[in-house]
């Protein structure tokens, strides 16, 4: 041990004492002397430099490839996230338009009635003849004469299926001119009936363009079962469906022409289809289309 300290103690002062001498050289002589050592360092260096230099190559390249990997997942993740939740909204309007439907089946007792949901197209606020168009048409099972409803609680009556193609349709509104309707007048909480014996007063609907509202002119004796805020029920024959509402009594009023025994009577509808998205067809049989 003492010689092996020794012998490396003798090669430290020899290299003191070589670098010492290659100081007080000249330049060119002291490049030509230290060239020897330094190439056989370089040689030795580079022998041990190119299988270390390809192994951090090989290295960096996993890795690159494990970062791409990684990235490739999180997108996949992110988009899988995104899908997740546009199912969940589609399920959750899945789940609220069946529980409408539902509603509106035990409602009405359209039990033997198949019901759908369609999608609001376009509309045509002509005053003429105002329509909608739907997404749903004849290879859906749609056909004319079929009853549309919709509105807030799904039971406004908007109109009828008066032109069907493979897969559209076109729905005539009950806002058109000489639209007429049977309906019943009762409070807004009253029951619906079952078909048997309809409570109420019945009375006739004309449209009038110019107040946009249902008239109709009753006899006095009809007054006192007719309030403002009583709902309008469809109770007419030539329909295939009846209970849907047609509107509000808004206005009960003296008729000019006869103000001492008549009366004239304003029903306003509650929904306005200009600003319906959806709206649900009622698949009964037809037994008409006049209006």
């Amino acid at each position: 041990m003492k010689q092996l300290f020794a012998n490396n103690r003798r090669a430290l002062v020899i290299v003191v004492v070589l670098l010492l001498i290659n100081s007080v050289m000249p330049s060119t002589v002291a490049g030509w002397v230290s060239n020897v050592p330094r190439s056989l360092v370089r040689s030795i260096v580079s022998r041990a430099a190119a299988p270390l230099h390809g192994l951090s190559t090989r290295i960096r390249g996993r890795n690159e490839e494990v970062a791409s990997d990684l990235d490739a997942i999180l997108k996949d993740r992110q988009r899988l996230e995104q899908q997740n939740i546009q199912l969940q909204e589609v399920l959750q309007r899945m789940h609220e338009q069946v529980r409408t439907l539902s509603g509106i089946r035990d409602r009405l007792e359209l039990k033997a009635s198949p019901l759908l949901t369609a999608v609001v197209r376009s509309v045509t606020p002509d005053r003429s003849h105002p329509t909608i168009d739907i997404d749903l048409g004849r290879r859906d099972g749609v056909a004319e004469g079929h009853v549309v409803i919709g509105g807030r609680d799904g039971v406004d009556l908007i109109g009828r299926i008066s032109n069907v193609g493979p897969r559209a349709a076109t729905v005539s509104l009950i806002s058109a001119p000489r639209t007429h309707l049977e309906v019943r007048i009762v409070p807004p909480d009253a029951p619906e009936e079952d078909g048997k014996k309809e409570s109420g007063v019945k009375i006739q609907l004309s449209w009038s363009v110019d107040r946009r509202a249902f008239e109709s002119t009753i006899d006095l004796s009809k007054q006192e079962r007719i309030r403002t805020g009583f709902q309008a029920r469809l109770s007419d024959p030539r329909w295939p469906s009846r209970g849907f509402v047609v509107g509000t009594v808004t206005k009960v009023e003296k008729l000019p022409e006869n103000p001492l025994l008549r009366r004239r009577v304003v029903v306003t509808p509650r929904t306005d289809p200009g600003r319906l998205n959806r709206v649900t067809l009622v698949l009964a049989p037809d037994v008409g289309t006049d209006q």
